[in-house]
């Protein structure tokens, strides 16, 4: 075993390094066991920017000895998408620590097991780590010339998991497609059945009794044996959309698919400038709905007596958009009469590595490697001409998953309470929050970002740039802060 190898995040700085550090292995390492267009294949799909994708949308982590970067490794979702060595390096057992670390996060984020394609040099790495190849595959890469692998898989045993719940990671190679043919729509009508209905005894043709108003859209996710998951959404008026039914293949479930289809959906209504989603959920879904930010509304929906005889009740759900700024989440039945309303319009969305309030950083300072990109609605592109010539930028949000609003309350820093104006709690009066991040590079409406540290799919207000001339101010004091140690955050203490 080598010594001196410390594991970290990828740094924006790094994905040079790493990047060639990949290739660098590929090309000692694949022409022995691939056709010329397989290499190139691989060397394309390692590109820089798949990595920086990797970082935002997953968890890359490289391996240093020395200061020098000499494996990387990453995770997206439940899939190893990759584990890499220096040629010179290989056999020391640096593989198996990038492994362990990969592993690690994916038990933490709530996985079962984890897959991967295993190349045709690895296969005897992977084996030896308890991974059972399921099935063979190659890609047609032109010219007569096949790139074949494995896929593999590795299940952990009960006391590797931890609690389910919805990851923090995203599945990868997840896509979600609109369904348009009837034949598509039928093995839809299936999976929805086998999932949701055939278990408390309805039958087969139970969706054509449902009454809903407006045409629904039907959007899927496949995987090699048809459609894996699905879900039914339609209009109910200018400004909410409902979800009707959402159901992923049993051997699918706890891999975050039903996560990326909600994300679809609340991407859609952004776009369609809704100001809320809803959802009438059963009372065994209510704590998925709920971790993505949805909330229980007072109504009482009607036991259905199927559903009743089998302990199955129903709650009405609703997640805010974005949309509209009326006070915030539980401020408006404190407005007083004739309180102004204010409506803001979203210019974009946030994306970033967290996927849940616990794994969400405190300030950016504590975020300062966490890798982002802001995609700003393409009919404000226009207004981003020269944004690129500025090192950072400040980034106007709104916390769309915070709670009641108080004001007082303690906070991380401190058990005393502290009012909610001398505080950077989230749950505030109007859900505006600000960060401070560096821009690394513009792609046209797309901003790739460092130091991020806001959840992922959060709605966009505005973009200002920093200006040390105008925005630092040397005589500021710390206030009530200034004497506060720094200490881990606990539950509803952000």
């Amino acid at each position: 075993m080598i010594e001196g190898i410390k594991l970290r995040r990828i740094r924006y700085k790094d994905i040079h390094d790493a990047g060639s550090l990949i290739r660098e292995t590929i090309r000692a390492s694949y022409p022995s066991a691939y056709p010329p267009r397989a290499v190139d294949f691989f060397l394309n799909y390692h590109r820089n920017k798949a990595i920086r994708e990797r970082a935002v949308d997953g968890f890359v982590i490289v391996a240093e000895q020395n200061g020098d970067i000499v494996a990387t490794g990453s995770i997206m979702g439940n899939e190893i998408t990759g584990v890499f060595v220096k040629p010179d390096l290989q056999g020391k057992g640096i593989g198996g620590i990038v492994m362990d670390k990969l592993e690690e996060l994916a038990v933490q984020s709530g996985c079962g097991h984890v897959v991967l394609s295993i190349s045709l040099p690895s296969r005897s790495f992977y084996e030896k780590r308890g991974y059972e190849v399921t099935g063979a595959a190659r890609i047609d890469v032109g010219m007569g010339q096949f790139l074949e692998y494995w896929e593999g898989k590795k299940t952990f045993g009960k006391n590797q998991n931890t609690e389910s719940g919805v990851r923090s990671q995203k599945t990868r190679g997840v896509m979600v497609e609109e369904i348009h043919t009837q034949t598509d729509l039928d093995e839809l009508d299936s999976l929805l059945w086998e999932v949701l209905w055939r278990p408390v005894g309805l039958p087969r043709d139970i969706r054509q009794s449902f009454h809903l108003e407006g045409p629904c859209r039907e959007f899927c996710v496949r995987s090699k044996k048809g459609i894996a998951a699905g879900i039914v959404v339609r209009k109910t008026s200018a400004e909410e959309m409902e979800i009707c039914h959402i159901a992923v293949a049993p051997e699918m479930q706890e891999q975050g698919i039903g996560l990326d289809l909600v994300e679809h959906v609340i991407n859609m209504a952004r776009e369609e400038n809704c100001s809320c989603i809803r959802v009438i959920a059963r009372n065994t879904s209510a704590g998925f709905f709920k971790k993505i930010g949805f909330n229980i509304l007072p109504q009482i929906i009607p036991d259905h007596p199927v559903f009743k005889k089998q302990g199955v009740t129903f709650l009405l759900m609703e997640m805010p958009v974005c949309a509209k700024l009326r006070g915030g989440t539980g401020s408006q039945e404190k407005a007083g009469p004739g309180s102004p309303v204010m409506t803001m319009e979203t210019i974009g969305v946030i994306h970033s590595p967290f996927r849940t309030k616990e794994d969400c950083p405190i300030q950016p300072l504590h975020s300062s490697e966490a890798l982002g990109h802001v995609e700003v609605f393409e009919k404000y592109e226009a207004g981003l001409k020269d944004i690129e010539t500025f090192s950072h930028i400040y980034l106007f949000y709104r916390f769309d998953k915070a709670g009641d609003t108080l004001m007082e309350r303690p906070t991380f820093l401190d058990d005393a309470s502290h009012g909610i104006f001398a505080t950077r709690h989230p749950y505030r009066p109007n859900n505006i929050g600000m960060s401070v991040v560096k821009l690394i590079r513009r792609d046209k409406n797309i901003l790739e970002v460092e130091g991020i540290d806001v959840l992922d799919n959060t709605p966009l207000l505005d973009i200002k740039p920093y200006i040390p001339r105008f925005d630092r101010i040397d005589t500021a004091n710390e206030g009530w802060v200034a004497d506060m140690k720094w200490r881990p955050k606990t539950s509803g203490r952000e």
